[in-house]
């Protein structure tokens, strides 16, 4: 008798383990605003002709997006607003039944987000926000000329390049001689326009849009004096986000 209310006790403190892992790893979200963390499922309820304001800090030394799953038969309209600013990228509806992935962001160190989901008749919904910490990542808040994140020489650098957003990047030249800024666009069906200066002479170095699937491409070779500094600022390609990469080698 002993043995088996051992048994029975060991089956149940097993299943409450087992149901507070699952509560851990997938929340429900039925208030009309919430603070998400990354890399976690959440579970969303919204009533009819509500709004739930989903909450994010961005963390700056990277990228995030995100993934929402529409599981009834009507639809639902998101949008993201960073810095008072509303994101067209992602100013659109989801559909009965279908999934949903976000535009990549990166914003500085502490910047609020917030995503906001709209229902008009009710809908239950599955939500993840993903981020993806990268080496050599931009600084933001990068958009000005003296603000650039610092490049060095043979090291590759990654950016997003999101709407209506500037990258800028500074390079010196540690010695004379001939360089070449070299840059591809990761993401397919994307594009990101890069333009560079040479700031000591004022010279405009030649421009190029790099389209994703086309490998590493050349935007110049520039013949500088030691010292000279070089600017390059990288820009997206219409309302959407790309993922590029970025070197100067000799």
């Amino acid at each position: 008798m002993n043995g088996f209310r051992k048994n029975e006790w060991r089956i149940i403190i097993c299943g409450l383990m087992l149901l507070c892992l699952i509560t851990m790893m997938k929340m429900t979200v039925n208030a009309s605003q919430k603070k998400v963390v990354a890399n976690k499922g959440y579970n969303i309820n919204i009533g009819k002709k509500k709004t739930v304001n989903l909450q994010y800090t961005a963390k700056g030394n990277g990228y995030f997006y995100f993934n929402l799953k529409n599981k009834d038969d009507n639809y639902v309209r998101i949008n993201v607003t960073a810095n008072y600013k509303t994101y067209s990228s992602d100013n659109t509806y989801v559909y009965g039944r279908n999934s949903y992935r976000s535009e990549k962001y990166c914003f500085k160190k502490g910047t609020k987000v917030t995503i906001k989901i709209i229902s008009e008749y009710g809908s239950r919904l599955s939500f993840r926000l993903s981020e993806k910490k990268l080496k050599n990542f931009e600084k933001e808040k990068n958009d000005i000329v003296s603000k650039a994140t610092t490049m060095k020489l043979k090291k590759t650098y990654n950016g997003v390049a999101q709407e209506g957003d500037e990258d800028w990047w500074t390079f010196v030249a540690p010695q004379s001689g001939n360089y070449t800024i070299s840059a591809v666009c990761v993401d397919s069906q994307r594009s990101v326009y890069i333009e560079g200066f040479k700031i000591t002479s004022d010279d405009y170095i030649l421009s190029r849009t790099c389209y994703g699937g086309n490998g590493w491409q050349t935007v110049d070779r520039v013949k500088v004096s030691k010292g000279d500094k070089i600017c390059v600022c990288v820009t997206s390609g219409y309302h959407y986000s790309a993922l590029y990469k970025l070197n100067i080698h000799r």
